[in-house]
């Protein structure tokens, strides 16, 4: 179960209207996107009323310990938020809806007063100087917790956020860069200042936003250009027609298994169509990730599926080609030996990549 821990600032306090303030907008959207079990960590002699749970911390060591505690005390991933973080609902789930082994934070250019950090290949490698900042909403992933327990910083160094971020390098865990590019987000001083912020998110036409957005922009050549430069339609096509990932996931699927059922075959012009079938099924594999971010609907068995998915349909091929280069007259111990060869090196840099 998943745990979201909301740490002090004074801005979290600002009334955006009458009867509600910045942190009490923040709690409410970390609820709607699938986190119930909320903490609010606030400073002694705080005397406003919080709709969640409600620790006092007397400075940014004791908000690390909070988080210590809370953070192995249960199951699941641990989300930590600054209670001056102004976003939209886009951006607040964009990280909270990961279901992956992923830990990352939320970083972007809107807010000059936040901390810059270094972003690499995707990866937050630590602080430095650049135009990206860090905003206020970072996930640590239950494996990546599993490694901290006892590395657990006790001294802030700063503030608590950046000193979990520090924790997470120090132990060589690979940190996301999570954005939303488009759509300000900023930690606020002042009612005013949140409003604008509101006000500059609402104003974006969300439906166009989303689906240029569901397109991963750091992808390699052949996705970039030969697959994303036109899967957007079909995208669209699929959520007018009411369709979900998880039944695209199992159209790349059968289509990997028609192609790798030709390849065992043996070389003939059937090869063109496997070929073929071989495209398509890559082309599906990355439409039904952009429909979920498209669409915001994700799920943990989608993300298992379509993670056990990818690894099958590659070790599919391979053992195809191999069956029918063996078909062809070719030696099995080289055509095999080749193809496990393949395997294992996929494996080991897929489990490099999500490590």
């Amino acid at each position: 179960m998943s745990r979201a821990v909301i740490l002090p600032a004074p801005g979290g306090f600002a009334d955006i209207d009458e009867d509600r303030t910045v942190l009490d907008r923040l709690i409410a959207q970390i609820r709607e996107a699938g986190c119930d079990d909320v903490t609010v960590l606030t400073r002694p002699g705080t005397d406003r009323p919080v709709k969640a749970t409600q620790l006092p911390s007397a400075d940014a060591d004791a908000d690390l310990a909070h988080l210590g505690e809370i953070a192995f005390s249960g199951d699941g991933p641990l989300f930590v938020a600054c209670a001056d973080l102004v976003a939209s609902q886009t951006t607040v789930a964009a990280v909270l809806s990961d279901s992956s082994r992923r830990s990352g934070v939320l970083v972007g250019a809107d807010d000059p007063t936040a901390a810059t950090v270094l972003v690499e290949r995707g990866l937050v490698t630590g602080p430095g100087p650049g135009q990206t900042r860090l905003g206020g909403l970072a996930k640590v992933s239950a494996a990546h917790l599993a490694r901290l327990e006892r590395h657990w910083p006790r001294q802030a160094r700063g503030d608590a956020f950046e000193g979990v971020l520090a924790a997470l390098h120090a132990r060589a865990v690979p940190v996301n860069a999570y954005r939303t590019s488009g759509l300000e987000h900023r930690q606020v001083a002042t009612g005013e200042e949140a409003r604008e912020v509101i006000a500059a998110f609402e104003a974006v036409d969300m439906d166009a936003w989303r689906l240029k957005n569901a397109v991963k922009h750091d992808d390699d050549f052949f996705a970039t250009y030969a697959v994303s430069s036109w899967s957007p339609k079909l995208v669209k096509l699929s959520a007018r027609l009411g369709w979900t990932p998880t039944p695209i996931t199992w159209v790349s699927i059968t289509l990997a298994v028609a192609a790798a059922g030709i390849f065992a075959t043996g070389w003939s012009w059937w090869y063109v169509a496997a070929a073929a079938l071989m495209y398509f099924s890559f082309v599906f594999d990355c439409v039904d990730g952009q429909l979920a971010r498209y669409t915001q609907n994700f799920s943990s068995f989608g993300g298992w599926l379509d993670m056990m998915a990818d690894r099958s349909k590659e070790f599919l091929i391979y053992a195809g080609l191999a069956a029918g280069a063996v078909a062809g007259g070719a030696s099995a111990p080289a055509a095999w030996g080749l193809a496990i060869a393949a395997m294992a090196t996929q494996t080991v840099r897929h489990t490099a990549d999500r490590s």
